[in-house]
């Protein structure tokens, strides 16, 4: 608890004629501690250098004035804090509750319509009921994908998303990543791996959503092909996705890793907000690095840098 110290000259409080015998008997070293509005307080009295003569009515109702300001000032501050707090909580809940609606929606939906057609018609021409099945099984990806998102995010937020390393091949982890993205889209990434393919010390599940985030979302607001280059160097690994979208305007760019937070000019293409999030919450347990560029409009990059150590037994940390 913070504590915070007044001094006060003595005579300020006693007539200078009482003044030497007081401080003889009462006042050597005196100081009074009290409790209010959350903090520690003490009230120290030491001898004046010119003692003053001024009423003590006048002098205590100007010190406790003083003191009761203090304390309203201080509770005052407290107050706002927790009453900013409740309501960015508020508005983070609706956010969450408008996205997690909006884009539940249109996979269930999709599942709901493809169903729907498979019973109308359970004669369908394999080449149908092959395009029915893959609807079905995008969009349930699709919502699998937002469930984990959701639960990393909190995970994360609370402070239980652990690290645990294991040894993995980089390249061929990329690769699994890469054919877990959407089938119709995975022949749009330009791969490039440089560097041993031998075992590195990462996290597989941390790793492994900082990939899918990041090429999804270069996926999403980029038509033209993804680039998705990869080194393994002596202590780190380092992993950068470009794309040739929009960009993300120069007013924003403080803001990319916000959670829900999303772009003007991102508005009109379907998105949760929580992929950078993510992204940085899992680079920041691997204590390592995440950088971005941009070259609006033609795109952005993003260069991630993990440290590859193997663990000195250390405990996972948070």
């Amino acid at each position: 608890m913070a504590l915070t110290t007044l001094t006060v000259a003595a005579s300020l409080l006693i007539p200078n004629r009482y003044f030497r015998s007081w401080n003889r008997f009462y006042l050597r070293d005196y100081s009074q501690h009290f409790e209010f509005g959350g903090r520690q307080w003490r009230l120290d009295f030491v001898p004046p250098a010119y003692p003053l003569q001024l009423p003590i009515a006048m002098i205590a109702t100007v010190i406790l004035g003083g003191l009761i300001t203090a304390m309203v000032l201080i509770v005052q501050q407290r107050a706002q804090a927790a009453l900013a707090q409740a309501q960015e909580l508020s508005e983070l809940k609706q956010q969450l509750f408008g996205m997690a609606s909006h884009e539940l929606r249109t996979p269930l939906s999709t599942i709901l319509l493809s169903a729907q057609s498979l019973e109308a018609a359970p004669q369908l021409s394999p080449e149908r009921a092959r395009r029915t099945y893959q609807r079905i099984r995008s969009a349930a990806q699709h919502m699998t994908q937002l469930l984990n998102d959701l639960l990393t995010l909190n995970r994360a937020e609370a402070g239980k998303l652990d690290y645990v390393p294991e040894a993995i091949r980089l390249k061929d982890f990329c690769h699994t990543c890469m054919t877990m993205i959407l089938a119709d889209q995975t022949p749009r990434i330009r791969f490039h791996y440089t560097g041993s393919n031998e075992p590195v010390w990462l996290d597989p599940k941390l790793v492994h959503a900082i990939i899918t985030n990041l090429l999804a979302n270069a996926l999403k607001y980029s038509d033209a092909t993804v680039g998705f280059e990869v080194e393994h160097q002596a202590n780190q690994a380092s992993l950068t996705v470009r794309d040739q979208g929009a960009g993300i305007p120069a007013d924003e760019q403080a803001r990319v890793f916000e959670t829900f937070y999303r772009g003007k000019n991102a508005t009109c293409i379907p998105g949760t907000g929580l992929g950078l999030a993510i992204v940085q919450s899992c680079v920041k347990l691997h204590r390592g690095t995440i950088q971005f560029r941009e070259n609006y409009p033609q795109g952005s990059i993003f260069t991630v840098q993990l440290p590859i150590h193997p663990p000195s037994g250390s405990p996972p940390h948070r």
